[in-house]
C-alpha cells in the first residue's frame, strides 16, 4: 500500500525558535530521485497535501514516496498541454491549475486524471489571448485569471469558458498599463495586485474594471524601486512584499500606497544578498524567505530588519543547492521547499529541535567534523576538540567559531590538534588532553602554554602522551586518565606525575593502564573506567583500588568497556559502556542493565546526562536517547530527526549553564534545549496513490463505457468494484 505516510511525518514536526543566525540544513531532491527536471519554477502543496512541482520539462506530483510527473503527449487530449510549468494553483474547486510557456492553460482533474487544456484560437475572440504564460491566480469569485507574456491580461469565466482580456491601451490611462505580465497575486481582502515586466505594479478594481498603476519615480524613495517586477507574495500579516529583477524587494503599505526598498549593501553582510529577487515566502516564524538571483538564499527577520544569507557550499552537502533560487512554498506544517535553477528542490525540515554545526567554507566554522570532545569551562567558554583540527572556542551568540591550533616549533601554541579531552582547574587554567602529543596547560587571561609530554628517560614524567581524560577533585588534585599509562596525579609543586598502573600482581590496583573515563562522585570518591577492565573505584586513603567487572553468570556491570559514568540528582551512578547502561545501587553493590531489548537504540553507550526533569539524555552508536528512570522508557532519536549522524563519541557531551545539552561525532554536533525537544505523536492521513489488478497499473476509466473498475483517481475513490476472477490486487 503506498500512502503519503512519509510527507506527512515529515510535516508533522514541531517547530522552535532561530537562534541570532540559524544553519539551515537542507534534504536534496533531484532528478536522481525522480524530479524530471532541475530546474524548479514553481511548488504548490494541494488540499490532499500533496507537493506539485514545476518544472521546464513537466508537473511533477510528490507523495512523499515517489514523484509522479506528467508530460505533453501529442496523442493524448487529456494530457498536460505544455512541458515548460510556469505556475500552478489549486482552485477552490479542488482543481489544479497549470499555466505553461507554450501550451497554454491547463486544468487537471483530480478524480479523472486527466487534464483540460486552453489554448489560443485565431477564430475564437473568446479565448486565450496566447499560449506563452506567465503566471496563474483565482480570484474572490472563483474566476481564473492567466498572464501571458506580451498579451495582456486573461480571466476565464470557468462556467462559460470564455476569456475576457485586458490589454494595454495608451489612450486608457486607468487600463492595464503593459501587457508583458509577470505575476498575479489575489490578496486576503481579494484585491488582484498584477505584477508586470515593464510597467511596476498594478491593482485592478473588479467593480468598474480599472487598474491603478504603481510605478518608480526617481525623485520619491517611497515609490517602487523598479519597473520589472518578477515576483509578489502576501505574508501572514497581509503585507504585500514585491520583489523585482534588479532593483531589490519592496514592502508596500497598502494603506498608504509608500514603498519600503531593501536592496544590496556590499558593505553590509547583512543586507539583501541580491538585488535580483526571484522568489518570495515566509516561515513559521514570521521571516521572509528571498529566493535571488546567484545570490542565494535571504531570510529578512522583520523584528531585528537585517537579512541573514545562506549560499551554496561545495563543503557542505546539506547547503542550498544552488544560489539562483526560483521558487519557495511552505507547507502546512511548516517546512519549507525551495525551488532552484540547477538543484533542483531543497528541503528544510521544520522541526528545529537539534541544532547542527559543522565545518563549512567559512573561515570561523567549527574546524573539523570529527568532534571528540566538549566541554564548558567555569567562565561559560564552550571549548570543542576535533580530531585533527585542534581545539575551537564557540560563541553561541553568533555560532562562530576561534580556532587554536599547534604551530609546529613554537610552544606558545597548543601541543597537538587531535584534542581527547578538556578541563579546566580551580586557577583557570584549560588542561588539554590530546593523542601522542602530552598534555596542554593553557591560561586564556594570559595567553601562555605550558606542555607535558611522556620523557621515557623520567620516571615522574607523564605516564603517556595519550591523554584521554582530565578531572581536578574537590581537593583540587589534577588527575589524568592515559591510555596505555594508566592514571597520573599531578604534582603541582614539583611539576611531576604519581602513576597509577595496571600489575597482575597487584589486585588492589587500578585494572587496566588504558584509561577512558574520570568522575568525582558526590561522596568525593573517584571512579575510574577503563577500556576492558571496567570500573574501578579508588579509595584516595589507601591508594587501592575496588574493581567491578562484566561476569556472565552473577550480576554485574553491563560490560568492561567504560566511556563515562555519571551521577544523577538521585545520587544514583549511571554507566555507560559498550554493552548497554549500567545503574550503581552503592548500597547494594547491585548493578541493574539496560540494552537495546529494553529500548536503547544501541548498546555502545558514550555520553550520559541529565535534565531538569530528571530525564536522561544518552548518545550512542546509534543516535542518542531520552531516559525516564521511573518509566523505565526510552524515546529515541537519529539522523532524520536532525542529528549530526547516528554515530556519537565518547568525550562530546556537555549541558552548560543554561540547560543546553550538546552531542558531538563525526559530523560536527549537536545543540538543543532538552525541554523543547519532544516526539509529537501524529496519524498521517491514508491515502491511497496506487492501484494495480494482476500487477498492472489500473486507469481511470475514460468515460462511461469504459470497463476499467475505477470510476475516480484512487485518492478520491470511495468504493471500487472488482471483478471476482481478479487473481492479484495490489495497492
Amino acid at each position: 500500500m503506498r500512502i503519503l505516510q512519509y510527507l506527512f511525518l515529515l510535516l508533522a514536526l514541531p517547530a522552535v525558535a532561530f537562534p541570532q543566525q540559524r544553519q539551515l540544513e537542507f534534504d536534496h531532491f533531484k532528478t536522481s530521485a525522480g524530479l524530471s527536471q532541475s530546474n524548479v519554477l514553481c511548488i504548490l502543496q494541494d488540499s490532499r497535501g500533496f507537493m506539485w512541482f514545476g518544472t521546464r520539462e513537466g508537473l511533477n506530483k510528490y507523495d512523499g514516496y515517489k514523484f509522479t510527473i506528467y508530460k505533453n503527449d501529442p496523442n493524448n487530449k487529456t494530457s498536460i498541454s505544455g512541458n515548460y510549468i510556469s505556475s500552478v494553483i489549486e482552485s477552490r474547486s479542488g482543481d489544479i491549475w497549470i499555466a505553461t510557456a507554450g501550451g497554454g492553460l491547463c486544468r487537471y482533474n483530480i478524480l479523472k486524471d486527466q487534464f483540460n487544456s486552453y489554448k489560443h484560437d485565431e477564430e475564437n475572440a473568446a479565448s486565450l489571448s496566447s499560449n506563452y504564460l506567465n503566471s496563474v491566480a483565482e480570484d474572490g469569485k472563483g474566476n481564473i485569471w492567466a498572464g501571458t507574456e506580451e498579451t495582456g491580461l486573461n480571466m476565464l469565466n470557468v462556467k462559460t469558458n470564455q476569456f475576457v482580456h485586458y490589454r494595454y491601451n495608451k489612450n486608457n490611462s486607468n487600463g492595464l498599463g503593459s501587457d508583458n505580465i509577470s505575476g498575479i497575486l489575489n490578496d486576503s481582502e481579494h484585491n488582484l495586485w498584477i505584477g508586470t515586466k515593464d510597467k511596476g505594479l498594478e491593482l485592478f478594481n473588479p467593480n468598474n474594471k480599472t487598474f491603478t498603476s504603481f510605478v518608480n519615480s526617481e525623485i520619491n524613495n517611497t515609490t517602487i524601486s523598479y519597473y520589472n517586477v518578477y515576483s509578489m507574495f502576501e505574508d501572514s500579516r497581509h503585507r504585500l512584499w514585491i520583489g523585482t529583477n534588479g532593483d531589490g524587494l519592496n514592502l508596500l503599505n497598502k494603506t498608504t500606497g509608500k514603498f519600503i526598498n531593501f536592496k544590496n549593501d556590499v558593505n553590509n553582510s547583512n543586507s539583501l544578498s541580491n538585488n535580483q529577487v526571484h522568489a518570495i515566502g515566509e516561515d513559521s516564524y514570521h521571516n521572509i524567505w528571498i529566493g535571488t538571483e546567484n545570490g542565494g538564499l535571504s531570510v529578512f527577520n522583520p523584528g531585528k530588519k537585517i537579512f541573514n544569507n545562506y549560499v551554496h557550499d561545495e563543503l557542505d552537502n546539506a547547503s542550498i543547492g544552488s544560489n539562483s533560487i526560483y521558487s519557495i512554498c511552505r507547507d502546512t506544517k511548516g517546512n519549507m521547499w525551495v525551488g532552484s535553477f540547477t538543484g533542483g528542490i531543497d528541503f528544510l525540515n521544520a522541526d528545529n529541535r537539534f541544532e547542527h554545526y559543522k565545518h563549512n567554507s567559512l573561515p570561523n566554522s567549527l574546524s573539523n567534523n570529527l568532534v571528540l570532545c566538549i566541554y564548558e569551562d567555569a567562565k561559560q567558554n564552550k571549548w570543542i576538540g576535533t580530531d585533527g583540527g585542534g581545539l575551537n572556542l564557540f560563541d553561541s551568540k553568533t555560532g562562530s567559531f576561534t580556532h587554536l591550533l599547534h604551530q609546529n616549533g613554537n610552544n606558545n601554541s597548543i601541543c597537538g590538534n587531535y584534542i581527547l579531552n578538556v578541563h579546566d582547574d580551580s586557577e583557570g587554567n584549560l588542561w588539554i588532553g590530546t593523542w601522542a602529543d602530552g598534555v596542554t596547560v593553557y591560561n586564556k587571561e594570559k595567553n601562555t602554554y605550558k606542555q607535558f609530554k611522556h620523557d621515557a628517560s623520567n620516571p615522574a614524567g607523564l605516564a603517556s602522551n595519550n591523554v584521554w581524560v582530565i578531572t581536578e577533585d574537590r581537593d583540587k588534585n589534577i588527575w589524568l586518565g592515559t591510555y596505555g599509562g594508566g592514571l597520573d596525579l599531578f604534582n603541582a609543586a614539583t611539576n611531576s606525575f604519581t602513576h597509577y598502573q595496571f600489575s597482575f600482581d597487584n589486585p588492589a590496583g587500578i585494572s587496566s593502564n588504558k584509561v577512558y573515563s574520570l568522575f568525582e562522585d558526590s561522596n568525593g570518591d573517584l571512579w575510574v573506567g577503563t577500556d576492558g577492565g571496567g570500573l574501578n573505584l579508588f579509595n584516595k586513603k589507601t591508594k587501592t583500588f575496588t574493581r567491578y567487572v562484566h561476569d556472565d553468570v552473577k550480576n554485574s556491570i553491563a560490560g568492561n568497556n567504560i566511556g563515562c559514568v555519571f551521577e544523577d540528582e538521585n545520587k544514583k551512578l549511571w554507566i555507560a559502556t559498550m554493552n548497554g547502561l549500567s545503574c550503581f545501587n552503592e548500597r547494594t553493590g547491585k548493578f541493574t542493565n539496560y540494552t537495546t531489548s529494553d529500548g536503547l537504540p544501541s548498546n555502545n553507550i558514550f555520553g550520559i546526562l541529565e535534565d531538569k526533569n530528571k530525564n536522561l539524555w544518552i548518545s550512542s552508536g546509534h543516535g542518542i536517547s531520552n531516559f525516564n528512570p521511573t518509566t523505565k522508557t526510552f524515546k529515541n532519536f537519529d539522523v532524520v530527526d536532525g542529528l549530526q549522524g547516528n554515530e556519537f563519541k565518547a568525550m562530546a557531551y556537555c549541558k552548560d549553564r543554561s540547560g543546553l545539552i550538546y552531542f558531538g561525532g563525526n559530523n560536527g554536533f549537536n545543540l538543543f534545549d532538552p525541554g523543547i525537544v519532544k516526539q509529537t505523536p501524529f496519524e498521517p492521513p491514508l491515502l491511497l496513490t496506487g492501484f494495480n489488478i494482476s500487477n498492472k497499473k489500473v486507469q481511470v476509466a475514460s468515460n462511461d463505457k469504459d470497463k476499467s473498475p475505477l470510476k475516480e483517481d484512487i485518492t478520491e475513490a470511495r468504493a471500487i468494484t472488482i471483478p471476482y476472477n481478479s487473481s492479484s490486487v495490489r495497492f
